[in-house]
């Protein structure tokens, strides 16, 4: 049964109960994973990934125009990227000094090896670079993905971290952030002053695109964004940015993919629509009574199968138990999806179980 994934997501996001169930797994990863194994199932070795979400019937969430903003620097700030066999290196070079992060590579991503900001004389540069940053939206890259991937993908688009996930996981690395908090909790509120700024000037060229959800990329884990910082710092960000988005007729949502126990009380409070890759248990810490209770008829859930449960280790009738138990507890506030990829070792049989069981549920439905 085909539907029109656009239309179901809007009703989704706007609490119309008749809405079907939309299927939109990050496949991504195991596609690229076992396409450089040579372990791809055999009917897609000579396939895209998208052949892949059509045999699946599913939604895609991000096409490669998914972030279609680019940075624009002013014409004192240097950067460069060079590449190694292994690692990649950004150098900003500015008027008051420079600063580089280093990635380290591994098969299909990479992992950060030196992160730019080290001591306060850094401070300043990463400062000098955010101020010297305009954003220019690639209108036309973005509507021609979107057009040739109509009846699958719905119109996302990426909104950079908020601002103390990206101190953590961009600029400073955690423990070294959290050393800055304590120590120099001044200039952490002035650096989070100007990346909310900067964050004005994306918004506004972001709302160029013809997107209707807006994705806030965070990777928000509670042990590393607390209560206490949440509030301070990070939900005037988010009501600032949803005020933007709301207003433009957009749905928002946010990507909390790690432990959520103490931090998806607030969920309501953030003025979301919806929250990203939220994890259950054993995987995460979450369980359906939390987000009935926290999130409810209020936000979307999207997400919601435990990566791991596509492994081998788990048996099909445990996985199909967990996938209708999902649905029935939390459709239609739910966009089912995987929480927050496929591992590269997924079985594809139950990604077409997966299939089947939302083909039966929205024929039901009909």
């Amino acid at each position: 049964m085909k539907i029109n994934f656009r239309d179901e997501m809007r009703k989704i996001f706007s609490g119309d109960p008749s809405a079907k169930v939309v299927w939109q797994p990050r496949i991504e990863h195991w596609f690229n994973m076992n396409q450089k194994r040579g372990t791809l199932p055999a009917q897609f070795r000579n396939a895209t990934v998208y052949d892949v979400f059509e045999r699946l019937n599913a939604s895609i969430r991000y096409l490669p125009s998914w972030a279609p903003v680019n940075d624009v620097y002013d014409s004192d700030i240097r950067y460069t990227s060079e590449e190694t066999p292994e690692s990649i290196i950004q150098t900003w070079k500015t008027p008051v000094g420079e600063v580089r992060r280093v990635d380290r590579k591994t098969i299909d991503s990479f992992l950060p090896r030196e992160y730019p900001l080290k001591n306060p004389d850094d401070l300043r540069v990463i400062e000098y670079v955010i101020e010297g940053t305009e954003y220019k939206a690639d209108v036309d890259f973005y509507i021609s993905e979107q057009t040739k991937f109509a009846d699958w993908a719905v119109p996302t688009a990426l909104m950079p971290r908020v601002n103390l996930m990206r101190i953590f996981l961009e600029f400073s690395g955690f423990e070294q952030g959290i050393y800055f908090l304590h120590d120099r909790p001044e200039d952490i509120r002035g650096l989070v002053r100007l990346i909310d700024q900067a964050d004005l000037r994306y918004c506004r060229e972001l709302l160029k695109v013809p997107a209707e959800f807006i994705n806030y990329g965070d990777n928000v884990h509670c042990d590393m964004l607390p209560p206490p910082l949440l509030k301070e710092y990070v939900m005037p960000s988010y009501h600032q940015r949803n005020e933007i988005f709301h207003a433009a007729g957009k749905f928002t949502y946010s990507h909390w993919d790690g432990d959520v126990r103490t931090i998806l009380p607030y969920a309501r409070e953030t003025g979301m629509d919806g929250l990203e890759a939220i994890t259950f248990k054993p995987m995460g810490d979450a369980t359906y009574e939390m987000v009935e209770q926290y999130m409810g008829a209020d936000l979307v859930l999207v997400d919601g199968i435990c990566a791991i449960s596509f492994l081998p280790n788990v048996s099909m009738e445990e996985f199909e138990r967990e996938v209708r138990e999902l649905v029935e507890r939390l459709h239609p506030h739910l966009v089912l999806g995987i929480s927050d990829e496929a591992p590269p070792d997924s079985e594809f049989h139950k990604l077409e179980r997966v299939s089947e069981i939302v083909e039966e549920y929205n024929r039901a439905d009909s």
